[in-house]
């Protein structure tokens, strides 16, 4: 309860925070401007997280069609987006709408950061969280223990990202 607590206290200290720099960015450089996506793109990352999908959704998906040919800059906020909106189609249940979004950005996210980053853990277990859901168990488990095992090489860093997966690992177990 103790961490719960402190994490919703967190998670309201870092959306003001970040509702107060999206304001700032939007209002230097404009609402297409890539840094102010970047920063949109975190808040719904955060708003995620913290269990306000259906915000999150409303907020990420009018920046995904973003072009794919774009820069260096763009293509990293593309796969950020499409990470971060298909996380918010699974919390809402939104499956079916979700696996091609999470597909490309697992496509694109290993293509940027590579296999062992744990944003491709992240994109990976997304992907198998939306499997799962669709009830594809025999495609979601394998996706979501290659996720634990990149996970859990950065704990340290990401452990909400890793004990999440070693819980859907678990949960897995009774799939199988």
């Amino acid at each position: 309860r103790v961490l719960f607590r402190s994490l919703k206290g967190a998670c309201k200290e870092g959306m003001e925070v970040q509702r107060e720099s999206l304001a700032i960015y939007q209002n230097e450089f404009g609402e297409r401007h890539v840094t102010s996506r970047t920063v949109a793109v975190n808040l719904g990352s955060m708003l995620v997280t913290c269990g306000d999908a259906a915000q999150a959704e409303a907020l990420v998906r009018p920046l995904l069609p973003l072009s794919e040919a774009a820069g260096p800059r763009e293509q990293t906020l593309l796969a950020n987006a499409q990470r971060t909106l298909g996380r918010a189609l699974n919390a809402n249940g939104h499956f079916d709408e979700a696996l091609p979004i999470l597909q490309k950005g697992l496509a694109l996210t290993q293509q940027l950061y590579g296999a062992s980053d744990w944003r491709t853990g992240q994109a990976e277990l997304a992907l198998g969280e939306c499997l799962r859901g669709l009830g594809r168990h025999a495609e979601a488990n394998p996706r979501i223990r290659a996720a634990y095992a990149n996970l859990s090489a950065h704990a340290v860093e990401q452990p909400q990202l890793a004990a999440q997966a070693a819980k859907l690992v678990e949960i897995g177990r009774a799939h199988v």
